[in-house]
């Protein structure tokens, strides 16, 4: 007899005993799960989303160094008084038309180029005014918004506006855009007059 059979006479295991080791013996072997199983998924997510992160961060501030693909930034000249409408005419990119009569009283005050635009203020000596404004292309005169609809000038291609203050006259041919601003209530032929003046 060996040694092994000697020892197992002495071990009485009780019946209880002997099914749960028989049960332990049955079962598969649990292992522990690692630190890199565990945590590995959790890892992974963070690394990606510092990696893009960075990532868009290069592309923001590497993106067109010198501009290039942009749109070229726009460069306005201030305001430029002129003594003049020869003076402004001559300063123009292109050939200033100017109203060849005007409402009784009005006589030139003052020439500008505002952005491109030609303004001439007339004034009467009550303090009225009255702007004329030419912008090359149609939509030179973009951004004047009103708050009433424009009527159809009759025997113009212009649109009357009649605002709380003021009225205008808009319009525009297929090379200049124009306008006429008055703070003082004129009649229909006095607007027809105007338009038509344009030369």
């Amino acid at each position: 007899m060996n040694k092994y059979n000697r020892l197992m006479e002495h071990v009485n295991p009780s019946p209880d005993l002997e099914q749960r080791l028989h049960d332990a013996l049955d079962k598969p072997t649990v292992r522990k799960p690692s630190a890199w199983r565990r945590y590995g998924a959790a890892a992974a997510c963070l690394v990606l989303i510092i990696g893009g992160t960075a990532v868009m961060q290069i592309n923001r501030t590497s993106a067109n160094p010198d501009g290039e693909g942009k749109e070229p930034p726009v460069t306005a000249t201030a305001p430029q008084d002129y003594d003049t409408t020869d003076a402004l005419a001559a300063a123009l990119s292109f050939p200033l038309a100017l109203p060849q009569t005007l409402p009784d009283g009005y006589a030139f005050d003052s020439a500008s180029d505002q952005f491109g635009m030609a303004v001439v203020v007339y004034a009467d000596a009550e303090g009225h005014t009255l702007k004329y404004c030419m912008g090359k292309g149609e939509d030179a005169l973009e951004g004047m918004n009103h708050a009433v609809s424009g009527e159809k000038l009759e025997g113009t291609d212009a649109l009357l506006y009649a605002e709380t203050g003021y009225t205008s006259a808009e319009w525009k041919d297929s090379q200049y855009s124009y306008c006429f601003i008055a703070d003082e209530t004129f009649d229909t032929a006095v607007w027809q007059a105007l338009v038509n003046s344009i030369k």
